[in-house]
């Protein structure tokens, strides 16, 4: 009977296909908030910030080592995991002070209520359309993004 080991070799691409796993995970669950939470930001806020999903990728590394290390501050209260703690927060801050700084971080933007329940309209339904395999269903997503185009012309010649 062979006994199966692991080289180094295959260890190192394990690890690879794991970390680019692991940065998959966060990119798919970063944009599916985005996704969902964009048109209520665009409603109640009045802009979008373009660059949130490159800084959720790159903060989402740290909050988990800032979770843990602050509970463990909470048992253990040293001096040194309090710097280690102010040096994470810092680094944090200091990323998204540079993202803010980058050209057209900011996208303005006015829609109303109607319009907002159109973009939700056109996300469910072409999610559905994708995960069910409905194909009828792209009528209701199309319809969703003609009517909130029209509803944006109708507003823009109004005035």
């Amino acid at each position: 009977q062979r006994k199966m080991t692991l080289s180094t070799k295959d260890y190192g691409l394990f690890l690879k296909k794991m970390f680019n796993l692991k940065i998959w995970e966060i990119f798919c669950i970063s944009l599916s908030a985005q996704i969902g939470t964009n048109p209520l930001v665009a409603l109640h806020f009045g802009q979008i910030a373009n660059y949130s999903i490159i800084s959720n990728l790159l903060i989402t590394f740290f909050i988990p080592v800032i979770i843990y290390s602050s509970l463990l501050w909470l048992i253990i209260p040293i001096n040194i995991l309090t710097q280690f703690l102010n040096s994470l927060i810092a680094t944090i801050n200091s990323i998204i002070y540079l993202l803010s700084k980058l050209p057209h971080t900011l996208t303005y933007t006015s829609i109303n209520n109607t319009e907002t329940i159109l973009i939700y309209c056109f996300i469910l339904s072409s999610f559905c359309m994708i995960w069910y395999k409905k194909k009828k269903l792209i009528w209701l997503s199309l319809s969703s993004i003609i009517l909130f185009n029209l509803l944006i012309s109708i507003e823009s010649l109004m005035g």
